[in-house]
C-alpha cells in the first residue's frame, strides 16, 4: 500500500528536481538511483510492492528510505554505514587481567 503523507508530498515537490538528477545517475552517485526512483515512483501513486519489483529493493527498504526521506531529506537516501564493531578474542580479559598484575 502506497501511504502518501503531506509532509511527503511537500519533501516531493521541493526535492523533485534533485531526486530527478539522483534517479539518472547524473551525479554520479550510482548507490542512490534506486533509493531516488523508490520515492518518485512512491509521489506518482505506485504501491510499495509495485515500487520494490521496478526498483529491485525489497518492500522493507522502500518504506526504511521512504521513511529516512521524511526525516532527513534527499541525504536519507543515502544509507547509513555499517557500525564496526570489534568482537573481542577469546581469552582477551584474562590477558588484560596478566597484564595488569
Amino acid at each position: 500500500m502506497s501511504r502518501k503523507t503531506p509532509t511527503f508530498n511537500l519533501l516531493i515537490d521541493r526535492y523533485r528536481p534533485q531526486l530527478e538528477r539522483l534517479a539518472t545517475g547524473a551525479q554520479g552517485m550510482q548507490k542512490v538511483v534506486p533509493q531516488a526512483r523508490a520515492m518518485l515512483l512512491i509521489s506518482h501513486g505506485l504501491t510499495w510492492k509495485q515500487v520494490a519489483q521496478a526498483t529491485g529493493l525489497s518492500v522493507c527498504r522502500v518504506e526504511h528510505f521512504r521513511r529516512r526521506f521524511v526525516c532527513l531529506g534527499p541525504p536519507g537516501l543515502i544509507d547509513a554505514e555499517p557500525l564496526k564493531r570489534t568482537v573481542p578474542r577469546r581469552g582477551a580479559r584474562e590477558d588484560q587481567r596478566q597484564r595488569a598484575a
